[in-house]
């Protein structure tokens, strides 16, 4: 069976049974009424969220725009209002044109309010697949349970997520979706197509998070008895998603005379990966305070529980095996996707609200977390991995990246910094006193931000960290344009174990 009986979840709560009033507290949660219940609580919740939104259009006299002045929320609010027009221009035409398609469907009536009902409904679709998800792990209780201490611990990342308009905010309801029809039980053909059509979807709102999802209706095909059905089934997935595709490209060369948009080509440019892979992880994770001087966008700050998270992931899989499998890699893949990105920064997490990329992982981490808790230690191999604790611990206690300066120039003259034989590797240039970032040139290319370099304003000045490509080559510098300007710092970074914490970086 894909889940404890029925009747054995209904009297138990943290694995603890409690006998039959317990029972009938669970059929109760379980029941239609309390789900109107429990869904019209979330719609009043929303409701005043979204009005006391402090950005909300109108809310702000000195921004009466509000959100629209956003660069996202812009470009979505001007293609979904040429689109309720019938018109699509290269002006109006940025990012993928799934939101922007929904919002169009309201636009007549409430122009500033567009995505209000589109939201509302995937965020209330969102939480009831994701109570439908968590009851066939967990008690009817816990699962509420769960979802309550979730919404009362994270309000503020909630209203960040998901009352301002965000293209994740329909990929979070179809991710939810993908996983109650095929995951944590057997699949039937059926069901994977209608997950493959759930990923096109998600391809026409966000490209890169329909190949992260993938991997839950392409591991739900080992679940078929027949080979003959896993390859039937499979290739008319292929079959759905590439007519979407092909619908996408077609439309992309009608407006712009090409296959990719300029949208494409600008992330193409940007790239993954081009930094130190253990120093960028270390900064999202766990101290974002080295270069970026953001020492509250460490992800551990805000989910510290995640230590724990390993030990459930490894239940999981012990219990239901590829049933979880297809999940669990789609986490893997979407942390891995942003966390390589060159634009996803300890800069760029909550300064610009970037943790919405991450939000539809949370709430599953939240029930792994639990069963860490209330189910690995049964097993064997689960017990074991409960190690993993202290490994995850000694590096958020103990371990330390630093700024270590080389040297530091003259503010207004050209020049080449690095590059020299022998010298060490330059990491970062810090302007300090100008709040801009100056044309630099290696090997006479001008670089190109993303992809070769990451600038990021500070209380002090501007830093920029190179990629790993640029360590030990020449850069040419030209800082006369920038203004305040008092010197230029250059450095590397510094990997340290300590046992007692060293000073704080403050400027």
């Amino acid at each position: 069976m894909d889940t404890e009986s029925a009747s054995r979840r209904h009297g138990k709560i943290f694995g603890i049974d409690l006998g039959g009033w317990l029972v009938k507290v669970n059929h109760y949660f379980d029941s239609f009424g309390f789900m109107v219940l429990f869904l019209t609580g979330l719609t009043i919740l929303y409701l005043l969220a979204y009005l006391g939104h402090p950005v909300l259009p109108g809310n702000d006299l000195s921004a009466p725009i509000g959100w629209w002045g956003w660069w996202d929320q812009g470009q979505y609010l001007k293609c979904t209002a040429a689109l309720a027009a019938g018109q699509l221009t290269p002006d109006t035409y940025w990012y993928p044109l799934g939101y922007p398609l929904i919002g169009a469907l309201f636009y007549r009536w409430a122009p500033q309010h567009a995505f209000l009902i589109p939201n509302l409904a995937c965020v209330l679709g969102s939480a009831f697949l994701f109570y439908k998800i968590s009851r066939r792990l967990v008690s009817p209780l816990e699962a509420i349970l769960l979802i309550l201490v979730f919404i009362g611990s994270y309000p503020g990342l909630l209203q960040m997520t998901l009352v301002e308009p965000w293209n994740t905010t329909p990929t979070l309801f179809l991710s939810y979706l993908i996983i109650f029809l095929v995951g944590f039980r057997q699949p039937s053909p059926r069901r994977i197509l209608a997950a493959f059509v759930c990923i096109s979807l998600i391809f026409v709102c966000r490209t890169g998070d329909a190949f992260c999802m993938a991997a839950v209706p392409a591991i739900a095909l080992l679940g078929l008895t027949r080979w003959k059905t896993r390859v039937f089934v499979g290739a008319a997935g292929i079959a759905i998603v590439g007519a979407f595709v092909l619908i996408i490209l077609f439309v992309n060369h009608a407006v712009f005379g090409a296959w990719r948009t300029p949208y494409d080509r600008l992330h193409e440019e940007m790239g993954v990966a081009s930094y130190s892979v253990p120093s960028k992880i270390f900064g999202l994770l766990i101290d974002g305070n080295t270069i970026f001087r953001e020492p509250e966008a460490a992800l551990v700050r805000h989910f510290p529980w995640a230590i724990f998270v390993l030990p459930g992931v490894v239940y999981l899989l012990l219990r239901y095996r590829t049933r979880a499998l297809g999940v669990i890699l789609s986490v893997l893949a979407t942390y891995g996707l942003y966390f390589l990105y060159n634009d996803f920064w300890p800069s760029t997490v909550y300064r610009y609200h970037g943790v919405h990329y991450l939000l539809w992982t949370i709430p599953l981490m939240v029930l792994a977390t639990y069963f860490s808790v209330t189910k690995a230690w049964k097993y064997k191999i689960g017990r074991w991995t409960y190690l993993s604790v202290p490994l995850l611990l000694f590096p958020v206690f103990f371990v330390y990246l630093r700024e270590r300066t080389i040297g530091s120039l003259p503010n207004t003259l050209p020049v080449v910094i690095g590059g020299q034989v022998g010298a060490q590797p330059v990491d970062w240039i810090f302007f300090e006193g100008s709040y801009a970032c100056p044309d630099l040139v290696a090997a006479g290319r001008r670089l190109i931000r993303k992809s070769d370099f990451e600038d990021s304003l500070r209380p002090d000045g501007t830093i920029i960290l190179l990629s790993t490509k640029l360590r030990y080559s020449p850069l040419q510098v030209d800082p006369g344009a920038l203004s305040g300007l008092r010197q230029i710092k250059y450095g590397n970074l510094h990997w340290t174990v300590r046992w007692k914490r060293p000073k704080e970086i403050i400027n």
